[in-house]
């Protein structure tokens, strides 16, 4: 899929305040500009580098952001007390990286870590931001019950809620459509869910007439393509879109 994407409201006001969702993956970043009114104006993509974009020039009045980790754990949040214990068994090398943590839910803490150099250039960029580690976007758009998949370029996150509660997330690695098909059918056999009668969502950098959809398909019958259902207004503008690849970024909107 083309990585540089951009695709402006008709009635783009560029002077008025604007918040700003943005989305770091491991070799792009996606974003949106939201209005005032809670309306989409901006949505896309790009490889370029993050100090060249364009909306830096913008008012933006309210800035979060999601950032990809794959050095993570979840904790329970009375564990709090205990963090620099788990810091060292995480084995962090603290001349290339911070550690983070962050609030999943009311039960929940999310460690992980942050390049320091990747952290210095986001202050150096924006005066004030909220950071967010990626699952939680994904978890504030999936509190239904199922399985939710989310293609991030070569990295799938998985996430499961049963009972409206977080059952199951991890994020892997693939080189193939082999590869990605084994480790979902390893981990719904793993959490004794049957693929062949089970709804599974899937977003991200997929679409229906990919054919790793269609192979996916194949082993997992009921699997659907899962686009975002947030309080932003999105007009019909954005059809073109392929909305379910921002499904993570725009659930940003509910983060903190």
């Amino acid at each position: 899929m083309e990585r540089n994407i951009q695709i402006k409201s008709a009635d783009f006001d560029e002077s008025k305040p604007l918040q700003l969702l943005l989305e770091i993956n491991q070799d792009s970043y996606n974003y949106a500009l939201i209005d005032e009114n809670s309306s989409l104006k901006t949505i896309g993509s790009s490889t370029s580098n993050l100090e060249s974009a364009d909306f830096l020039n913008l008012n933006l009045s309210n800035i979060k952001i999601s950032y990809f980790s794959k050095s993570f754990s979840i904790v329970p949040s009375n564990f709090e007390q205990e963090i620099s214990s788990f810091k060292n068994l995480m084995e962090i090398n603290s001349e290339r990286e911070t550690f983070n943590t962050c609030a999943l839910n009311s039960e929940a803490l999310v460690v992980y870590t942050i390049n320091i150099a990747r952290q210095q250039a986001l202050y150096d960029l924006f005066q004030n931001f909220a950071l967010f580690p990626q699952i939680n976007p994904l978890w504030q758009g999936s509190r239904d019950n199922g399985v939710y998949v989310n293609i991030r370029g070569s990295y799938a996150e998985v996430l499961i809620t049963k009972n409206s509660a977080l059952n199951f997330y991890n994020i892997f690695e693939f080189k193939s459509d082999n590869e990605l098909q084994y480790f979902l059918i390893l981990i719904l056999q793993q959490k004794a869910i049957d693929g062949k009668k089970e709804r599974v969502y899937i977003s991200g950098d997929i679409s229906e007439d990919f054919l790793t959809f269609q192979r996916l398909k194949t082993l997992i019958p009921l699997l659907s393509i899962r686009k975002p259902e947030t309080n932003i207004k999105i007009d019909q503008e954005f059809n073109n879109a392929d909305i379910q690849r921002y499904f993570s970024l725009l659930n940003l909107i509910s983060c903190g």
